[in-house]
């Protein structure tokens, strides 16, 4: 069960740091064409989901080993 804590926790941290790092990416005046802005944002959003598909994931496992 700890790892599986351990692994909820740092799935959280990676999707705050992406949301972060998007948010820093977004606030920044990078030299990007607005194509690329919006493939950089559609990439960072596609990870955010991802990760947060994941912590789901984990807490359903997770409320499974309760029960």
């Amino acid at each position: 069960m700890k790892n599986l804590k351990d692994f909820h926790e740092a799935l959280d941290s990676l999707w705050t740091d992406v949301v972060l790092t998007r948010k820093n990416f977004n606030d920044s005046y990078l030299p990007l064409s607005a194509s690329d802005r919006v493939k950089f944002n559609d990439d960072f959003r596609e990870l955010g989901a991802k990760l947060e598909l994941m912590m789901i994931k984990t807490e359903k496992i997770k409320n499974r080993e309760w029960h």
